[in-house]
């Protein structure tokens, strides 16, 4: 018997990947790997589909791939679904490398040929030394436990019963077995970042350990088996409620991250999400400055009293100022605040004392009114301190205003006077004593 055979029988067991009822279907370019797994699917007696995607970049090749893989599977008496994406269908995904679009689009074709047709389980051919080149390319990105795992045998639907064996062994399959198989031209290439470590790294580390490629699967193995324990670790800190969220903006209190045992993998876990590598972890749990800020493209964090705070990141739009002129209404938004103002009879107005709404008499404002962000050296006189001036700064401390809050503050503006630091506190000299006493009011509520 053929070992390969033997052990592709042990591992489907061992991993309880699929039974010998389920129908699967099985992703097949016409390459090695995934022409061998087809006929180890024959010779063990499953029942199975083969699809194939003809992404129409290597011409007369791809085309030859095709029938290859039609022709397979009628001789090995698989049902064949094959689909021809165009160059429309790669523009659906701008910004993406070809690659990432490509590998999109097939999936996304799998899930759905599968709802249709009644398959279990989707097949691929991935190996231990697929698996090895995955951990490099982990290690070389910083990646945490979580991500270590690499390829599992089986997540979902998806399975990869190819996982426990080396290329050779898959070689040896095939010239036993004299299956004849396609070879893809750009598996050549240094160009994709796989190939590179195929090519130029392994070799090297082969050189120092000729089975330098099974160690590192075996790591994947090893992450695999320790993830239940560091994800419950996980699990609890979220449950025991460290982290909160807020519409866009999340909190982790640090309380329980200096109690905690594993502290920079839980924050690595938390971060992830958001874009900070590991190298950012370390520097962030050792930041004690209030008000110490990490950024990215798309997440700001800043170290706050007791707790760090993850928000979108700023764009120069959600900094811009807004002119509002001596209108009777109007509406702008800026960030994720959506401000509305409007002018009001005074006869019967009741002054509702909310932190969202600003009120005072129309005839104090010296139009075009400014909402913007505040200032270095910005200054007001908050309500109910009788006319003192307090830089406006000190105030946010004073009021501990939390530190994203704080930077992110926005202040309405009348002439070079601030009468409204928004949603919290108006200057003591635009209050609104007596609405009967004004002509006519003018406010301002943040909606959103």
């Amino acid at each position: 018997m053929d070992l390969l055979k033997e052990q592709f029988r042990q591992f489907v067991k061992s991993e309880n990947l699929f039974s010998a009822e389920m129908p699967l279907l099985l992703a097949c370019s016409g390459g090695q790997d995934s022409v061998a797994l087809a006929h180890l699917l024959y010779q063990c007696g499953y029942k199975f589909g083969i699809a194939h995607c003809n992404f129409n970049l290597r011409a007369e090749a791809s085309i030859g791939d095709e029938e290859f893989c039609r022709s397979l599977a009628a001789k090995l008496g698989a049902a064949f679904h094959c689909i021809n994406f165009t160059a429309a269908d790669f523009a659906a995904f701008p910004g993406e490398s070809v690659q990432m679009a490509a590998r999109k689009l097939r999936y996304n074709w799998f899930k759905e040929l599968m709802r249709k047709q009644g398959y279990k389980r989707l097949l691929t051919a991935h190996h231990a030394n697929d698996q090895a080149e995955t951990i490099l390319m982990h290690l070389i990105q910083g990646a945490g436990p979580k991500t270590m795992r690499a390829m599992l045998p089986k997540r979902g639907a998806l399975v990869r019963p190819l996982l426990f064996a080396e290329k050779e062994l898959i070689k040896e399959y095939i010239e036993d077995n004299e299956i004849t198989w396609r070879e893809d031209s750009s598996n050549a290439s240094d160009y994709y970042r796989r190939n590179y470590i195929r090519h130029n790294i392994m070799p090297l580390l082969q050189n120092l350990n000729p089975k330098a490629h099974l160690a590192l699967a075996a790591t994947a193995t090893k992450m695999q088996q320790a993830w239940p324990v560091l994800g419950s670790a996980l699990a609890k800190f979220r449950k025991q409620g460290f982290v909160s969220k807020e519409g866009d903006r999340t909190v982790i209190q640090t309380a329980g991250l200096d109690n905690n045992r594993v502290p920079e993998f839980i924050l690595s876990e938390l971060l992830k999400p958001f874009g900070f590598i590991q190298a950012d972890i370390a520097n962030i749990l050792q930041a004690k400055q209030v008000g110490k800020v990490f950024s990215n493209k798309h997440f700001t964090l800043y170290v706050s009293r007791g707790e760090l705070v993850i928000n979108p990141t700023t764009s120069e739009a959600d900094k811009a100022e807004v002119q509002i002129n001596n209108s009777e209404s109007g509406s702008a938004k800026i960030g994720n605040r959506q401000f509305k103002w409007r002018k009001v009879p005074s006869e019967n107005y009741t002054l509702l004392p909310r932190p969202a709404l600003f009120a005072c008499d129309a005839a104090k404002l010296k139009f075009p009114l400014v909402l913007r962000p505040w200032q270095p050296g910005d200054w007001f006189c908050p309500f109910g301190m009788n006319g003192t001036r307090k830089k406006l700064s000190a105030y946010l401390t004073d009021a501990k205003v939390p530190v994203d809050k704080k930077q992110s503050a926005l202040v309405l503006c009348s002439g070079r006077d601030i009468i409204w630091v928004t949603g919290m506190r108006s200057d003591d000299r635009y209050r609104l004593n007596n609405p009967a006493e004004a002509s006519e009011i003018w406010e301002m509520e943040i909606t959103g």
